[in-house]
């Protein structure tokens, strides 16, 4: 079974952020997410949580950890999400 795989990106108040589509479902990339909040180096922001440059998560995971680096960014990728 071929699952298809799509990688495309959103502006989120002036921020890319990747987004991979495999079948139906959405991962959010949170090196892109991280990078609001420590744009020199968005690794450091994740990088006791995971050991990888890219890191897509599930939409709602990502919706959290959106969140914990700011409530207004977080309100934000969701609203552009959504479209």
């Amino acid at each position: 079974m071929i699952k298809k795989l799509i990688k495309i990106e959103m502006n989120v108040n002036n921020n890319k952020i990747g987004i991979l589509r495999i079948v139906d479902t959405n991962y959010i990339l949170l090196t892109d997410l991280a990078e609001y909040s420590n744009p020199e180096n968005p690794a450091n922001v994740i990088i006791y949580w995971m050991n990888n440059k890219e890191i897509f998560a599930n939409s709602y995971i990502a919706f959290e950890f959106a969140s914990w680096l700011s409530s207004t960014f977080k309100l934000h990728l969701i609203k552009d999400f959504e479209r």
